[in-house]
C-alpha cells in the first residue's frame, strides 16, 4: 500500500522532537539550524540598526546589508517586519506638507523609534501613535530612517528573485519564499512588475503569482493593467492572463486563445506559427500540457512563417518540456536534440506544474 509522504510524516514527525535528534554523537542539527537562524537574525538586525540609526550608507552597506537580509528565511521575515512597522509609522507621515516652520523633533525620536522598530510586538501600536502625534516634526527624521531600507530592501529582493530562478527555469511555488518579506513585498513586486526591467518583470509577477491566494482589488487591477498592455513582452502578457485566470477571471486567458485560433486558421499561412505558439504557451502556463504539446507541434511545423519569441531553441525547449509532462519521451529527447542543436544557452522557464 502506498503511503503519502505528507501522511507519513504526519505520524512520525510527533515522535522525533528537534532536541532528540541526534546524529552519530554530533551535535543536533535542528538545534544548530536554530541558533544559525537566530544568528541571521541578530545579523540583520544590526545592519539595520547601522543604516537607520548609525549613519552608514553607500555602496558597500547597502551590499552588506542586502546579503544579510538574503542570509535565511528567518532573517527576511525578521526585515520584513521592520519595514512593516516602518510602513506603519512612515504612512500617517509621509502625506504631510512639509513645513520648514515646524518644531524640531524632540530628542526621545530616535531612540522611540528604534524602540518601535525592534520592540515587542505589543508595544508597535502605543510607538506608532506617539510618534506620528508628532506631525511633520517627525516627518523628516522617520523618513531618513524609512529610505535607508529601500536600497538594500530593492537589492535584496531582486537577488531574491534571481535565487529562486537560478537557471532561468519557472516552476509552480518557486517563488514562495519571497513571501518571508511580508506584505510590504506586495507593492514592491507590484512596482516592479508595472516599470520594472523586461525579465524582472516577469520574474516579479511570477512571484505575486505564488503569494498570492486571495488577491485584493487593487493588484487584481494591476495585473490587468498589465494583461491590457499592447506593447508589453508576449511572455509577460501570458502569466499576467493565467494570473488572471488562476485568480478566477479566465476572460483574459479566452480573449487570447479566441485571437491565437484564428490566427491559426489564417488561409495565407502567415500568422500560422504565431497562433500555434501562443496557443503552445498558454496551454502549457496553465498546467494543460497535453494541449501545449499538440500545439507546439504544429507550431514547429510551421516555424518558416513566424519567430518564435525568445528564439528557436528556447522554443523547441519549451516544447520538449510540454512532451516530457506527459510522457512522451521519445518526441522530448528528439526536440531537446533540435534545441541543441539550434544554439541553445540557457533554459527558457519550464512549464508550471
Amino acid at each position: 500500500m502506498f503511503i503519502p509522504l505528507a501522511a507519513f510524516l504526519s505520524v512520525v514527525s510527533p515522535c522525533f522532537s528537534p532536541e532528540s535528534r541526534i546524529q552519530d554523537g554530533n551535535p543536533r542539527p535542528a538545534v544548530e539550524s536554530r541558533e544559525a537562524a537566530r544568528r541571521s537574525v541578530d545579523a540583520v538586525h544590526a545592519r539595520i540598526r547601522a543604516m537607520s540609526f548609525g549613519g552608514e550608507s553607500g555602496a558597500e552597506a547597502i551590499e552588506s546589508t542586502a546579503d544579510a537580509i538574503n542570509a535565511t528565511p528567518e532573517s527576511r521575515r525578521a526585515f520584513g517586519e521592520v519595514m512593516r512597522r516602518y510602513v506603519a509609522v512612515y504612512g500617517p507621515l509621509r502625506s504631510l506638507k512639509a513645513d520648514a516652520s515646524a518644531a524640531a523633533p524632540p530628542d526621545w525620536l530616535s531612540s522611540e523609534l528604534e524602540a518601535l522598530v525592534f520592540g515587542p510586538a505589543e508595544s508597535v501600536d502605543a510607538k506608532v501613535a506617539k510618534i506620528t502625534a508628532l506631525g511633520v516634526s517627525a516627518q523628516r527624521s522617520v523618513a531618513a530612517a524609512y529610505t535607508a531600507m529601500s536600497r538594500p530592501y530593492g537589492l535584496a529582493l531582486t537577488r531574491g528573485l534571481a535565487a529562486a530562478q537560478p537557471l532561468g527555469t519557472s516552476v509552480k511555488g518557486q517563488f514562495a519564499p519571497i513571501g518571508d518579506f511580508g506584505p510590504t513585498v506586495l507593492p514592491v513586486l507590484a512596482n516592479m512588475v508595472v516599470s520594472g526591467r523586461a525579465p524582472q518583470r516577469e520574474s516579479a509577477l511570477r512571484a505575486i503569482r505564488d503569494i498570492v491566494k486571495t488577491p485584493e482589488k487593487d493588484m487584481v487591477d494591476v495585473i490587468k493593467s498589465v494583461a491590457e498592455a499592447r506593447q508589453a513582452p508576449i511572455g509577460l502578457l501570458i502569466v499576467a492572463a493565467c494570473t488572471l485566470a488562476e485568480w478566477g477571471d479566465g476572460s483574459y486567458v479566452d480573449s487570447m486563445l479566441k485571437s491565437a485560433t484564428a490566427k491559426c486558421e489564417d488561409p495565407e499561412g502567415s500568422m500560422r506559427f504565431t497562433g500555434w505558439s501562443t496557443r503552445a504557451l498558454v496551454n502549457q502556463e496553465l498546467g494543460r500540457h497535453a494541449d501545449a504539446a499538440k500545439a507546439y507541434d504544429a507550431a514547429i511545423a510551421d516555424v518558416a512563417s513566424g519567430k518564435p519569441p525568445g528564439g528557436l531553441s528556447q522554443f523547441l525547449y519549451n516544447a520538449a518540456c510540454a512532451h516530457a509532462a506527459v510522457k512522451s519521451d521519445a518526441r522530448a529527447f528528439e526536440l531537446l536534440d533540435l534545441a541543441v542543436k539550434e544554439g541553445r544557452k540557457q533554459p527558457r522557464p519550464l512549464p508550471r506544474a
